[in-house]
């Protein structure tokens, strides 16, 4: 049977995985092939999807910068879109598709969830944590959510061992193992999957007022 899989335009490319009767398939969703039509054994199989960054230094690369002024715009815009991609912790999920019928379009979209724990007694500026990955969707219907997998866990603690030296004083001795030893705990395997299976069952009435409380908290 054939299936459209469709993205949205995303912050992120997106590797696709279906592993069903008939095998493994590999395929990549982005900005420029944002839809793709497979061939599955029957409507039941494996889906996982993992968030890729956008290779921007091609397309800076293709730009051709001609002055000194572009050279360093574009040099600019390359640190800052890498330092970003560092600080999300980008996490691959696999989904279990049940019931896709013969020309159905399942959707992909992007998704997030931030950790809004803070500090009560105000003494530290909490380095943020969230999550960035792609839920499944065939018109209102979500699909079950299996098991998760960190993806640039390293680099996310890198970052926020650099962002905990900013406290600069005698603070520090306290405020940089706190920090860190949060986003680690926060970035373990174990977090990501309990947080985001738990997320996956909730109603999107208790979804939406979450998103709206996270929303507020970090804008």
């Amino acid at each position: 049977m054939e299936i459209k899989l469709s993205i949205a335009d995303n912050l992120y490319d997106c590797s696709m995985i279906i592993e069903d009767a008939n095998g493994r398939q590999n395929h990549i969703l982005s900005g420029e092939n944002s839809e793709v039509r497979v061939f599955v054994s029957d409507g039941d199989f494996k889906l996982t999807l993992i968030p890729i960054m956008v290779d921007y230094k091609s397309v800076m690369k293709d730009a051709q910068p001609v002055t000194l002024k572009e050279m360093l715009a574009g040099k600019a815009a390359g640190f800052m879109l890498s330092a970003f991609d560092n600080m999300l912790l980008r996490v691959g999920c696999s989904y279990n598709i049940t019931g896709a019928n013969n020309g159905d379009i399942i959707t992909i979209k992007q998704a997030q969830y931030a950790h809004t724990s803070f500090d009560k007694l105000d003494l530290f500026d909490l380095i943020p944590v969230a999550y960035m990955f792609f839920e499944v969707y065939c018109g209102n219907r979500r699909f079950k959510l299996l098991d998760t997998f960190e993806i640039n866990r390293k680099n996310v603690i890198s970052s926020a061992r650099t962002l905990a030296l900013l406290d600069f004083g005698l603070n520090l001795i306290i405020t940089y193992p706190v920090q860190v030893s949060r986003v680690k705990r926060l970035t373990s395997a174990r977090k990501i999957r309990k947080t985001l299976l738990r997320f996956n069952k909730m109603s999107e009435d208790k979804r939406a007022e979450l998103l709206q409380k996270q929303e507020k908290f970090y804008s």
